[in-house]
């Protein structure tokens, strides 16, 4: 059988079209595929590198944390003020301070009981400054009563508030990620807010009841972490140790946080 030219025409037109087709499919699905797996990424997270070190990324981006703890609490006033209530902003005069000074991160000790507050100081440095929050709970540390690490009562306390606090800021666009605690680690190996239990106190050997300590509080904090990893898996979680005390411990029994 023989083709007539305007049926070799017609072949050679729906095989371009055919091709182009193809063409077009391919392109979208490797769109596609490619972004499927920057969205399965953590928003934020540590990336090791091939020499061992580590590096903070931010949207497959670098991410070199210029920051300050942020409590601005006015002369005259104690640590008791309520500077989220504060109907004259303070954050929005002071973003724009830490932008002009380079800041790119604040970190927040503690979280206030109004939730729509805390999202709104989030909110406002972030869409304003481009300044990103490290969220904390200091894990009932400066609290009162003294806190009580070596009770399972006390922990599952402060574990529930720290829960609470993830589930309501996890999806906050400024978060940067998570601090539990804040020198907690002298409650153990230092002389504030000391704790023991009758576990420890069996021990003769003061060293040896330090070292005991460091182990309850850093297996507790660990728990923590692993929690807020399963609740958001977007977001790193750091630990707020008190300079290098008791790292040594932390390295065998809180290997669950992100960063220090």
């Amino acid at each position: 059988m023989r083709l007539s030219s305007s049926d070799l025409k017609n072949i050679l037109v729906n095989t371009a079209g055919y091709r182009r087709f193809l063409l077009v499919a391919c392109s979208f699905l490797f769109i596609f595929f490619v972004s499927a797996a920057q969205a399965a990424k953590p928003a934020v997270y540590i990336q090791k590198l091939k020499n061992q070190h580590y590096r903070l990324m931010v949207g497959g981006r670098p991410y070199i944390v210029k920051g300050v703890c942020y409590n601005p609490i006015p002369i005259g006033m104690d640590y008791d003020y309520d500077w989220w209530s504060d109907p004259n902003k303070p954050w929005i005069t002071d973003g724009k301070l830490l932008k002009q000074m380079g800041i790119n991160t604040i970190r927040l000790y503690q979280t206030h009981e109004n939730s729509e507050a805390v999202k709104q100081v989030i909110r406002d440095l972030y869409k304003l400054y481009g300044i990103r929050t490290l969220l904390g709970d200091w894990l009932g540390f400066w609290e009162y009563p003294c806190p009580f690490y070596g009770d399972r009562k006390f922990q599952d306390k402060v574990k529930q508030k720290v829960v609470e606090m993830v589930d309501l800021y996890k999806d906050e666009p400024g978060l940067l990620g998570w601090i539990l605690g804040n020198e907690n680690n002298y409650s153990c190996l230092g002389h504030v807010n000391p704790w023991s239990s009758p576990e420890v106190d069996s021990e003769p050997d003061p060293q040896k009841q330090k070292l005991m300590r460091a182990k309850i509080y850093y297996s507790f904090v660990n728990e923590i972490s692993q929690q807020v990893h399963k609740l958001d898996p977007n977001h790193p979680v750091g630990l707020g140790n008190g300079e290098l005390v008791g790292l040594d411990s932390a390295a065998k029994y809180c290997q669950d946080v992100d960063f220090v």
